[in-house]
C-alpha cells in the first residue's frame, strides 16, 4: 500500500515503511528543538556548554600566555643583541651573551659570545652551521608553538625537551664526524666551557 503526498506543487508516492520513518525522524528532530528551546540560554551557561567555554577560556589564556611571554623575552633578547658587531655572513658577535646560538628564521644569523678562542670559534661554528643546515631552527620553532597550544599536557612539554636535546647531540655528532676523531677532546671541552 501506498501514499500519496502534495509536496510543493507536486505529488510524491511513499510506501508506510517511509512514511513512518520520516515521521520519526521529524518528531525527534523536533523534540530536541523543543528542549533546547525551553533552556535557551541556562543550557550554554550551565550545561554542557558552560564547561566547554570555561575550559576553551583557560586553554586560551594559556597559549596565548606562553606566545606573549615568548615574545616578551625575544624582544628583549634583540634589544640586546642590538649592538652585536657583524663579523662576516651571517656572523655576529656580542659581549652581551654568554653560549652561542642560531636566531632568526628567515634568515638565521649566528651568534657568538666575544670571549671565544679561535679553535673554540672553528667548532661552535661548524655545530651552528648544521643547525642552519639542518633547518632546526625552523623545526624547533614550529615545535614551539605546538607546545604553547597543548601546553597542558606534560608529555608535549617533555617531548620539546627531549627534542632539543636530540638536536643538540646530533650537532654534536656531526661536528666529530666531520672534523674526526681528534677534536674530540678539544671539542668537548669547549662544550664544558
Amino acid at each position: 500500500q501506498t501514499t500519496i503526498e502534495n509536496y510543493e506543487g507536486g505529488l510524491e508516492r511513499h510506501t508506510p515503511a517511509q512514511t513512518l520513518g520520516t515521521n520519526l525522524l521529524l518528531e525527534t528532530t523536533d523534540k530536541g528543538v523543543d528542549r533546547e528551546e525551553k533552556n535557551g540560554d541556562m543550557k550554554v551557561l550551565h550545561g554542557e556548554y558552560g564547561v566547554l567555554y570555561f575550559f576553551l577560556t583557560i586553554w586560551g589564556f594559556g597559549a596565548a600566555g606562553l606566545l606573549f611571554y615568548n615574545g616578551l623575552l625575544l624582544h628583549r633578547m634583540k634589544k640586546r643583541l642590538s649592538n652585536a658587531v657583524h663579523r662576516e655572513e651571517n656572523i655576529y658577535v656580542s659581549e652581551q651573551i654568554a653560549s652561542p646560538f642560531v636566531m632568526g628564521s628567515i634568515r638565521p644569523r649566528i651568534y657568538l659570545p666575544g670571549n671565544m678562542g679561535q679553535e673554540e670559534e672553528s667548532y661552535i661554528l661548524c655545530h651552528e652551521r648544521i643547525h642552519i643546515r639542518r633547518r632546526d631552527y625552523l623545526v624547533k620553532s614550529i615545535a614551539f608553538v605546538l607546545t604553547c597550544l597543548y601546553w597542558y599536557n606534560p608529555f608535549v612539554w617533555a617531548a620539546f625537551w627531549f627534542m632539543g636535546q636530540d638536536m643538540e647531540m646530533s650537532c654534536d655528532e656531526a661536528v666529530v664526524k666531520k672534523l674526526g676523531t681528534r677534536v674530540r677532546k678539544p671539542y668537548s671541552q669547549s662544550l664544558l666551557n
